[in-house]
């Protein structure tokens, strides 16, 4: 599971957003409600910080695990490019980024 992967199928549902929780599927918002993408594994420890990391470059990495919050931008090839921010407390963290005509959140991790 990568995040391109979760953003594609957030999109070919008509999703508003995708949310990531350690410990649930992946959830996308659609007409306003949550519905799983159970065709995905439960979202695990290492994946939530895998996949955040996989939107970070060294410096953003730095500083997300100095602050444990980022606002940042991302590109997915044939998705768009979007803006997030990824925040990560004691409890699972979440944040959106938006896409043209979409907007996606993740959320993933938790601090121990």
């Amino acid at each position: 599971m990568n995040i391109d992967e979760l953003l594609k199928a957030a999109i070919e549902k008509g999703s508003s957003d995708l949310h990531l929780k350690v410990g649930v599927y992946p959830m996308v918002r659609i007409n306003g409600g949550l519905a799983p993408l159970d065709k995905f594994p439960k979202v695990n420890q290492e994946e939530s910080v895998a996949l955040a990391f996989s939107v970070m470059n060294p410096s953003q990495k730095e500083k997300f695990k100095e602050r444990f919050e980022l606002d940042l931008a991302y590109s997915a090839a044939g998705l768009g490019r979007g803006r997030g921010l990824r925040a990560m407390t004691r409890s699972p963290w979440t944040s959106n980024s938006h896409f043209p005509g979409r907007c996606f959140g993740i959320s993933s991790t938790t601090r121990s």
